[in-house]
């Protein structure tokens, strides 16, 4: 069962790296439900059951940001929701002490899914993975570790990508 888990994470992995690859935000979004999903599932296989509320709310807060820009999804009330439904529920789940860090980590990257720039949605959900990858070597996911080491990673190539060229075209306006 935990091998089985495991390769569900690894498919996780691969969808989170796959989602900062992208673009635009809405395929960013669209990886990220399918990988969230996958860790959903992975950290319930393995008994980390922080892990596993987190990414459950994370996929109905991934779902609804993907719909951003119909009139039900760009409610501020969702926005509100989640974080106050990360706390009471991580409340609700509390493992141990490491528990706080997806709250946190969630918390966070809700924070930046809900902003319409790419760049600034890259540099707040970086400081998530370190919270993560804690969370994940305490629970002996494998995958989950590989995925943080991917997701930064891939953020940082993603950055020199798409963030840094921005950057370099603002500083020769100035």
């Amino acid at each position: 069962m935990e091998i089985f888990a495991q390769v569900i994470g690894c498919v996780g992995t691969v969808l989170f790296f796959i989602s900062y690859q992208q673009k635009k935000k809405k395929n960013i979004m669209l990886f990220q439900i399918f990988g969230i999903t996958m860790f959903t599932i992975h950290f319930f296989m393995l008994g980390a059951y922080s892990g596993f509320a987190m990414n459950l709310l994370g996929i109905i807060r991934a779902i609804v940001i993907y719909y951003s820009g119909r009139k039900w999804a760009d409610s501020r009330a969702w926005y509100y929701g989640f974080m106050v439904s990360y706390v009471v529920l991580g409340i609700a789940v509390w493992e141990d002490w490491f528990s706080i860090l997806p709250i946190i980590a969630m918390i966070l990257s809700t924070y930046a899914f809900y902003l319409t720039d790419e760049t600034k949605l890259r540099l707040l959900t970086f400081p998530c993975s370190p919270s993560w990858l804690i969370y994940n070597v305490h629970h002996g996911s494998i995958s989950g570790t590989v995925t943080e080491c991917f997701t930064m990673t891939s953020l940082i190539i993603a950055m020199i990508r798409y963030d840094l060229p921005k950057l370099k075209a603002k500083l020769k306006k100035k």
